[in-house]
C-alpha cells in the first residue's frame, strides 16, 4: 500500500493543492515557498497533534475561519491490507482507499473520515449529533423500513452496533459513502487499522541524528529494528527471569515481614470483632507485578577505546550516520505483514559536501528501487544532486504567489507523465541526453536563460556580472541547450513554472561558412538552410512570437523582449560590434576557449558591448 495522492486544503501557505506521489517525490523551490509545509501537513495527518498542534495561525492567510483538511489516497492494496482495513471500507476488488483528517476551526475539533462501504439510508442516523436525535432517527428508520428487521434499541452505542451488524450481514446492499469515522474508525492516528499498515517518519532539518537513532516509535532506527529484529524473540526467557525475581521477592517479604504482619493482623482482627462479626482482614505485602519491558536498543559511537553518545558528535557525522542507517534500511527486505514506510526528509543536503550529497541521493533511490522494500521517499531539497532529470515528472517546483486580497499562496508546478510523453513521445531519453544536470540547476533557479552552447554560457555569465544586478543575485541560471532541443526545453520549463529568456543564432551566414570550408553541395546546402529556418521557427512558435524574415527565410536579428536573435552566430556578432574581438579571434588556440572569452569580457567596459544585448540581459521580461 502506497500513497497515490495527497490533497491539502488551507494548511499554512497551501490553500488548495492536489499532488500525485511517486516512489520518490521531490519538492524544490526557494526558502519559504512551502516545501516543508507539505511534509508537515502529512506529519499532522499521520501523527495527529503529537508533533503539530494546530490553531488558526496554521490556516492560509485570510482563511483563518475555514477548516484545515488533508486527505490521502492509497493504492496498490494487498490482500493483507484489505483484511486489516476491513470489509466495511474496502472489498476484495478495491485497489484504492482514501482517508482525510479535518481540523474544524470554529469548534477546534478534529475528525478522521474515509471513503467507506455503507448503507445510504443509515447516513442520517449515523450523522446524528445528540443521543436523542440518533434515537429519533433510528426509530424513524424502523418505522419507514420495517423490512430491514432492525432491532429495538434506545442507547446510542446499541444503535451504532445494530447498524454495523446489519451492514456486516448485508454486504450486497452497501455502497461507497462518506462517513465520519469518529465512531467506526477510531484510533487511526494511534493503534487503529491504518497504523498497522503504514508508518510516516519525518526527518526534520533541525532534527539531530541522536533523535532518529533513539529506539522509540516512528524513528529511523526503530524502523530498521522492526524490519530486522523480532523484539519478541527473548520474551519467554525474559518472562521466566522476571517470574523468578518475583518469586524471590515474595520469599524475601515472607522471611522479613511474615511474623510482624501476622501479629499485626491478629491484633487488628481482635479489635474488629468488637464491631463486626463473621469477617476478618489480613495485612499482606503489596507486591507489584513485574513485567519485562519491550526489548530496546541503542547506538554508541566507538572511537579507539572510548564510547560516547551520538548527540555528542558533530553535525556532519550525525548526518553521515543517518545516511548509513538509510542504506542499511534499503538492504533489508520487508515481510508481507510489515508496515509500508514513508520516509520524509527535510533538506537532505544539510551538512553534506557534494560527493556525500550524491551518495545520499543514490541511497534514497535504492530505498525505493524494489516494491518488496515497501518504502516511499519524500524530500524537500535545495541541491540539484537530489534531482533525477530522467524522472523529472516526480519533481514539483514550488513558489509563493500573491493573489486577490493580498493573499499569499503556494503555487505548485509539475509536468505529468502524460504531458512528458506528449512533448516528445519518440525520444524518452531526450531530457537526459540534451540537458543532463543543466536542467537540474535550472529547476532550482528563479529563471532560466537558454543559450545554445558552453561558449554562450561563458559570454552571458561574464557580461551579467558586469551589470548592476548580476544573474547570480537574481537567481537566474544560464543553461546551454542545442537549438534543436530548445522547443522541448521550453515546454519542460514552462510546465514547471520557471520563467525563461532565450538567445539563439539565426545562422543566416551558414552558406558563406560552408563555401569557405568547401563543404557541401547545392542539395546539402538547401537541406541545411531549411533545417536552420525550421529550427528558428519552432522556437518562436513555442514562445508565441512572430518575427519578420529576410529574403532567404531567416528571421531578422534583434531584441524581442524575452527572445534575442543573433545575426548568424554570436562570434560573428561580437566581431562586428565589439572593438578588439576580431583581433582576439585571430590569436592561436582562442576559438571555443571559454576561459579566454571570459577574460576578455572581464577586462572590458560594459559599454564596449552592443547596447541592445545589454538591454536584453538587464530587462525583466521573461516568457512564463
Amino acid at each position: 500500500m502506497k500513497i497515490k495522492s495527497v490533497h491539502i486544503k488551507n494548511f499554512r501557505s497551501i490553500y488548495d493543492q492536489k499532488i500525485i506521489f511517486y516512489n520518490i517525490t521531490n519538492f524544490v523551490g526557494p526558502n519559504g515557498a512551502g516545501k516543508s509545509t507539505i511534509l508537515y501537513a502529512l506529519d499532522w495527518f499521520f501523527n495527529g497533534n503529537k508533533y503539530t498542534q494546530l490553531s488558526e495561525k496554521d490556516a492560509t492567510f485570510g482563511h483563518s475561519k475555514e477548516n484545515i483538511e488533508v486527505s490521502v489516497t492509497f493504492d496498490n492494496l494487498t490482500d493483507y491490507d484489505r483484511e486489516i482495513i476491513g470489509s466495511q471500507y474496502v472489498n476484495d476488488d478495491s485497489n484504492e482507499f482514501t482517508v482525510w483528517r479535518i481540523h474544524k476551526m470554529l469548534s477546534d475539533e478534529e475528525i478522521l473520515s474515509a471513503n467507506v462501504k455503507g448503507y445510504p439510508p443509515f447516513s442520517e442516523t449515523k450523522a446524528s449529533k445528540t443521543a436523542t436525535e440518533k434515537k429519533n432517527n433510528y426509530q424513524k428508520l424502523r418505522d419507514n423500513m420495517p423490512d430491514l428487521g432492525l432491532p429495538d434499541r434506545k442507547r446510542q452505542n446499541d444503535i451504532d452496533e445494530a447498524l454495523r451488524e446489519w451492514e456486516n450481514t448485508h454486504p450486497e446492499n452497501l455502497e461507497d459513502i462518506e462517513e465520519s469515522l469518529s465512531t467506526s474508525f477510531k484510533g487511526f492516528a494511534g493503534e487503529g487499522r491504518l497504523s498497522k499498515l503504514f508508518e510516516y517518519t519525518l526527518v526534520r532539518a533541525d532534527l539531530r541524528a541522536n533523535e532518529e537513532t533513539a529506539d522509540v516509535k516512528k524513528t529511523l532506527f526503530s524502523n530498521i529494528i522492526e524490519r530486522v529484529v523480532d523484539r519478541q524473540l527473548a520474551s519467554e526467557p525474559l518472562q521466566e527471569l522476571f517470574d523468578s525475581v518475583q518469586d524471590k521477592e515474595k520469599d524475601i517479604y515472607k522471611k522479613y515481614y511474615a511474623n510482624p504482619l501476622n501479629e499485626l493482623t491478629s491484633a487488628l482482627n481482635e479489635h474488629l470483632r468488637q464491631y463486626s462479626v463473621g469477617r476478618k482482614v489480613r495485612i499482606q505485602p503489596d507486591i507489584a507485578e513485574i513485567l519485562p519491558p519491550q526489548a530496546k536498543f541503542n547506538i554508541a559511537v566507538i572511537e579507539e577505546k572510548f564510547s560516547s553518545n551520538v548527540e555528542n558528535q558533530g553535525h556532519g557525522f550525525q548526518r553521515t550516520l543517518l545516511i548509513a542507517a538509510l542504506q542499511l534500511l534499503s538492504e533489508n527486505a520487508s515481510t508481507e505483514t510489515s508496515k509500508e514506510l514513508c520516509l520524509a526528509i527535510e533538506e537532505p543536503e544539510l551538512y553534506q559536501h557534494p560527493i556525500q550529497q550524491k551518495r545520499f541521493a543514490h541511497v534514497l533511490k535504492k530505498l525505493t528501487a524494489s516494491s518488496e522494500k515497501k518504502i516511499q521517499v519524500i524530500y524537500a531539497a535545495h541541491s540539484p544532486n537530489f534531482l533525477d532529470v530522467e524522472k523529472i515528472n516526480q519533481t514539483y517546483k514550488l513558489k509563493r504567489n500573491s493573489v486577490e486580497n493580498d493573499d499569499i499562496h503556494t503555487e505548485i508546478n509539475n509536468i505529468s507523465d502524460q504531458e512528458l510523453l506528449n512533448i516528445n513521445p519518440n525520444k524518452p531519453d531526450l531530457i537526459k541526453n540534451a540537458l543532463g544536470n543543466e536542467l537540474a540547476n535550472g529547476i532550482f533557479s528563479e529563471g532560466v536563460f537558454l543559450v545554445e552552447g558552453p561558449n554562450e554560457v561563458a559570454y552571458i555569465d561574464a557580461l551579467t556580472e558586469k551589470t548592476d544586478l548580476p544573474f547570480s543575485l537574481k537567481g537566474i541560471e544560464v543553461i546551454k541547450c542545442p537549438k534543436t532541443n530548445m522547443p522541448f526545453c521550453i515546454d519542460i520549463l514552462k510546465k514547471l513554472g520557471i520563467p525563461i529568456k532565450i538567445m539563439f543564432d539565426n545562422d543566416s551566414g551558414f552558406e558563406t561558412r560552408m563555401k569557405e570550408k568547401q563543404k557541401g553541395d547545392e542539395k546539402k546546402t538547401k537541406e541545411l538552410r531549411n533545417q536552420h529556418i525550421n529550427n528558428n521557427k519552432k522556437i518562436l512558435e513555442k514562445v508565441g512570437i512572430d518575427i519578420d524574415t529576410d529574403t532567404n527565410g531567416f528571421i531578422l536579428p534583434g531584441n524581442f523582449g524575452y527572445v534575442f536573435v543573433v545575426s548568424d552566430t554570436l562570434e560573428s556578432y561580437f566581431s562586428d560590434n565589439v572593438v578588439g574581438w576580431e583581433k582576439l579571434m585571430q590569436q592561436p588556440d582562442v576559438k571555443k576557449n571559454s576561459r579566454i572569452y571570459q577574460e576578455f569580457i572581464n577586462s572590458s567596459q560594459l559599454n564596449a558591448f552592443p547596447k541592445e544585448l545589454i538591454d536584453f540581459i538587464t530587462n525583466d521580461k521573461f516568457f512564463v
